[in-house]
């Protein structure tokens, strides 16, 4: 896999709100998803336009979801198919939640975000 670069980084896009997002996924509280197909080539990450978050915030879900777009190419050149919780911890990283249990996240995407910047708050 190339060395990531700002030449090379997915594209950013605020144009959907948490609702949709959550149709996307499927999990509650959802700030964000990823998709691969972009006009760059190089995957979206998708942010909620309608939740008031920090920049830090921000920066930390656009790793977090850049962690899921590379671990669907990677294991997809490697199996034929896009995986994003190909390299992922099977037992979940705890994300609170605004009510309830927290959120078990097992995708790749989580565990590089808690290798960056450690456990989520």
């Amino acid at each position: 896999m190339e060395r990531q670069t700002i030449r090379n980084a997915p594209e950013i896009s605020y144009q959907m709100s948490q609702f949709q997002l959550q149709g996307n996924t499927g999990v509650p509280d959802t700030l964000a998803t990823f998709g691969i197909p972009s006009k760059l080539g190089h995957g979206t990450v998708y942010i909620a336009n309608d939740v008031p978050v920090s920049t830090t915030d921000i920066v930390q879900t656009v790793f977090h979801e850049l962690g899921n777009i590379l671990s669907a190419k990677m294991s997809y050149k490697l199996t034929g198919r896009a995986d994003p919780y190909a390299y992922g911890d099977p037992n979940g990283v705890p994300y609170p939640t605004a009510s309830g249990p927290p959120f078990y996240d097992k995708d790749t995407g989580a565990r590089l975000e808690r290798c960056i910047f450690g456990p989520p708050k």
